[in-house]
Formats: structure tokens, sequence, C-alpha cells
């Protein structure tokens, strides 16, 4: 059986201003910060305001496994075997960013 659904959340004020200061202090210490939206069944990753629109962003819920519920204890933490194909997943997106950059 699925898991009980997740409630979605969409970043408040707060959220968005820590992520706006996050990106300042990288910015300026020449780290490229990337924010990675973990997949969680039946949510979509939040939407960015403009202004932060320009970080890049990896979706969980892109990963193939995101919509199988076997790879979940419930619908955001997973069982091992789905850790471990996310990481793969992961990896090789972070991978990508990096080849775009250089």
């Amino acid at each position: 059986a699925a898991p009980p659904a997740h409630p979605c959340n969409t970043p408040n004020d707060r959220h968005l201003a820590t992520i706006a200061r996050m990106a300042e202090l990288c910015e300026r210490e020449g780290v490229q910060l990337v924010l990675v939206h973990p997949p969680v069944l039946g949510c979509e990753a939040p939407e960015l305001p403009p202004e932060l629109a320009v970080l890049p962003v990896i979706d969980g819920n892109q990963w193939p496994g995101a919509d199988d519920f076997t790879n979940f204890y419930d619908n955001h933490h997973q069982v091992a075997a789905g850790a471990a194909e996310y990481s793969q997943w992961l990896a090789g997106q972070i991978a990508s960013l990096a080849g775009r950059d250089s």
C-alpha cells in the first residue's frame, strides 16, 4: 500500500530570505550554491521567486524512482535501495551541473 500523503509545503518569507543570504555568501566566497528539492511523493518542487530563479535547482521528483512508493518508508524518507538509486541519480545531476560550468 502507498504511504499516506505528506503536506506539500511552499517556502515562506523566512526560508526565501535564508536562501538569498546563503546565495550571497556563496557568491562572495566563489562557491556555487545548488538547491536540491528531494523527492516527495505527491509534491512538486516549489517555484522560486524571480530573484532566486537564477540558482541551479535539482528537482528530486525528476528521479525515475520518485513515483515508486516502494522506494520509500513513507512519502519522503527512502528505504536503503531507494536511497542508493536516488544518490546515484543525484550524483549524476550534480556532475552534469559541474560540467556546464567548465
